[in-house]
């Protein structure tokens, strides 16, 4: 099993707080932007190496120039979720890789909750042994995602249905990918040879 953290630079981050006596619904001046600037870009970093869980609140959070105090607020409690449990990451189990190598790919939303009505959409890519249809069994996380649709969704349906859409996409790039690894044949000719398996998620997950 492999652990992977990001311990020393998030303990590195100073916290911060917003101006004393701002209406959190006041939008961003112009000379906090730069901070705003600087604490999404290490936030989204980290979600995007070991902290998937904190990745939703990254994206939602900016609002272009309806962005406010009260968002930077938000990410300042991100970033002190971040430093009460930093020796927190990515557990990397150990899973055979071969020609019976199973992959996962699991995707949510959540329709209309970002801005300008837009909806967030997460995905979720695992390897796994051939026995996971049948019993619980441990996985690897190999790709994650949580972003905003870029496509107009009229209803939670549709939300969902782009994002399995996303989480299939990412999940043939790895069967692709692992596939000229295990076979020896190069990915645009290797095709679909290993095991694939996509599901929703039932309930509200960390990366959506």
């Amino acid at each position: 099993m492999l652990k992977i953290t990001q311990k020393g630079f998030i303990e590195s981050m100073s916290l911060g707080k917003i101006p004393k006596g701002v209406d959190k619904n006041n939008k961003l001046s112009s000379t906090d932007w730069p901070e705003f600037r600087s604490i999404t870009g290490c936030l989204q970093w980290l979600s995007s190496q070991t902290r998937l869980d904190v990745a939703s609140t990254v994206s939602l959070m900016n609002h272009g120039g309806d962005t406010t105090y009260g968002h930077l607020e938000n990410l300042y409690k991100a970033l002190e979720f971040l430093k009460s449990t930093s020796n927190l990451g990515v557990v990397i189990h150990p899973v055979p890789l071969n020609q019976s190598t199973v992959i996962l790919a699991y995707s949510d939303a959540s329709w209309a909750n970002a801005q300008g009505s837009a909806s967030q959409h997460g995905q979720l890519v695992m390897l796994a042994s051939p026995n996971v249809t049948e019993t619980i069994c441990n996985g690897a996380v190999v790709d994650w995602k949580s972003g905003r649709s870029k496509r107009v969704c009229r209803s939670t349906q549709a939300a969902e249905a782009v994002s399995a859409d996303s989480a299939t996409d990412r999940l043939a790039y790895v069967s692709y990918v692992l596939g000229e690894l295990i076979f020896g044949i190069p990915a645009h000719k290797v095709g679909h040879r290993l095991k694939q398996y996509w599901r929703p998620i039932a309930k509200a997950c960390a990366i959506v």
